[in-house]
């Protein structure tokens, strides 16, 4: 078997690679072993998931729709003090309890502030951030391969054949390594819910 980003030999990798990840809420979609190299696995996770995962506006998203990590616990709305650029969380707990806080311990007094003010001054919590265009359409071709290799996993000859497909190269390029695309604009539309 060989890995459909690098090509290279991948019959002795031992992770899996989900397609969406685990850390959004995705338990189901996961290629199996070989599909994608632990080298590969590695550095997708780093350089191509994680800042996207870690941006606020997907932090955001997750703690709004209560969406847990891997490890069961739900991340923490980023939010600020009006007027500033103190940053604040909010974090709900499992019994249904809101705890507000501060991101920054130096900043322990703004907030303290806020409380004996009876929040004159308003906490603000928004979702409607934008993500870093370029780590985004690479998060995005990263799944788009991914879910296309997952039609073709119950044959690993033609999970091969896709391996060797030339049309599929820049995107690949792309998501592995960032190159073949100076820009790569990612349009969104925000939904109301």
């Amino acid at each position: 078997m060989r890995c459909i980003f690098c090509k290279q030999n991948s019959s002795g990798s031992r992770s899996v690679e989900h397609i969406i990840p685990e850390s959004i809420g995705s338990k189901r979609r996961i290629l199996p072993r070989g599909a994608v190299c632990d080298k590969c696995n590695n550095y997708i996770a780093r350089k191509v998931e994680q800042p996207i995962l870690n941006h606020s506006w997907m932090r955001n998203l997750r703690a709004w729709y209560q969406v847990p990590n891997k490890k069961g616990t739900y991340p923490s709305m980023l939010g600020h003090i009006a007027g500033s650029e103190i940053p604040v969380n909010m974090r709900r707990h499992k019994d249904g309890k809101l705890q507000v806080s501060i991101e920054n311990l130096s900043d322990a007094h703004a907030l303290s502030q806020v409380v004996a003010g009876g929040f004159e001054k308003s906490l603000i919590f928004t979702i409607e951030d934008i993500p870093p265009q370029r780590e985004m359409s690479r998060f995005l071709c990263k799944m788009a391969i991914e879910a296309y290799a997952e039609l073709f996993c119950s044959d690993p000859n033609e999970l091969d054949r896709l391996v060797d497909e030339p049309y599929l190269d820049n995107i690949r390029g792309y998501a592995r390594y960032g190159m073949n695309f100076k820009s790569s604009p990612v349009n969104m539309r925000i939904r109301n819910t």
